[in-house]
């Protein structure tokens, strides 16, 4: 048994794995795409006209957020984005209204590391939450961080 996958930008399939199953048929691999990934298996010597149905696997970015603040009202977001990619990823930070509603504040790009970081002031006293986002598109799921508690002035 063959296990095929193609990961974009490619639409090309290609061997990943390769096996024997077992006697009920069945078969286990440990598969970890690094981004959006379709895979079929097919049993050796067999037209590909009989391959196991295509099955996709959208992979989401992992995004964090860590918040300090430098002095008084002035905040310094940063985090990371996994995983990394040598043009970055797009990152949206949004302040949660009172009702749960994302209001955008502020966007930058990670670097090739992953890492981001963004300067933000932000007036008023009392707690506010925030998160950042990143953008799905046709190689990663779109990511999103937990939620920060964010204490003004």
């Amino acid at each position: 048994m063959d296990v095929f996958e193609s990961a974009r930008p490619s639409t090309a399939f290609r061997i990943v794995r390769s096996g024997v199953t077992a006697a009920d048929g069945s078969a286990r691999w440990d598969l970890r795409p690094r981004a959006n990934t379709r895979w079929h298996a097919l049993q050796r010597g067999c037209p590909v006209s009989v391959a196991s149905p295509t099955t996709t696997v959208l992979v989401r970015a992992v995004v964090t957020l860590d918040v300090r603040r430098v002095r008084p009202g002035t905040f310094v977001f940063s985090g990371t984005a996994l995983p990394a990619r040598k043009e970055g990823l797009a990152i949206s930070l949004y302040r949660l209204s009172p009702s749960g509603r994302e209001v955008l504040v502020a966007r930058v790009r990670s670097g090739a590391t992953g890492t981001w970081r963004l300067t933000q002031s932000l007036s008023g006293a009392g707690t506010q939450r925030f998160l950042v986002r990143t953008t799905g598109d046709a190689q990663l799921a779109s990511g999103r961080s937990g939620v920060r508690l964010v204490t003004g002035r």
